[in-house]
């Protein structure tokens, strides 16, 4: 029974290729080939990039007054400006002008996690203001992330979205 089963293993080496064949590492490999269905992965990652550029559309146009809440605070969303191969979260949020000077005193974006708050009301000569946020890791620089912060009458309503089925 041992041979028939070591014989019948010994079979099916067209599913599998020898250990660290090709990565050198001391695995089994599944061979390479297309995979039966994918409607599901791929619908998930249309649903992803559809998420992805709906959030980075909101970020074009930021309307002051939702800074001003406390308790649904606005965060830049790294995972929308990171490559894909970027599995990490960044360490910093670094927030500059355009021109490179500092944010003015009633902006705040936070280091840590990327909140964005505003401290007082701006005046209408201060808006809009546009913004550059360096997304930075251990490594330097990873991203870079731009929004407006616009009056709260100029803000554009976000157009609604459908997902095809």
């Amino acid at each position: 029974a041992a041979v028939s089963a070591l014989h019948a293993f010994s079979e099916q080496a067209q599913f599998v290729r020898r250990r660290g064949q090709v990565s050198k590492m001391f695995y089994f490999e599944t061979a390479q080939g297309a995979f039966v269905n994918q409607t599901h992965a791929l619908a998930a990652m249309d649903l992803c990039r559809l998420a992805q550029n709906s959030l980075q559309a909101a970020l074009q146009q930021i309307p002051v007054g939702a800074l001003a809440s406390d308790t649904d605070p606005v965060r830049l969303p790294a995972r929308v400006f990171l490559a894909e191969d970027m599995d990490y979260q960044p360490l910093r949020f670094t927030a500059v002008t355009p021109s490179g000077s500092t944010l003015p005193q009633w902006l705040r974006v936070d280091q840590d996690n990327g909140q964005i708050s505003a401290l007082r009301q701006p005046e209408a000569s201060e808006l809009p203001l546009q913004v550059q946020v360096e997304l930075a890791h251990s490594e330097g620089p990873i991203a870079l992330a731009g929004f407006t912060i616009v009056a709260d009458s100029l803000a554009q309503p976000l157009a609604a979205w459908t997902v095809p089925l």
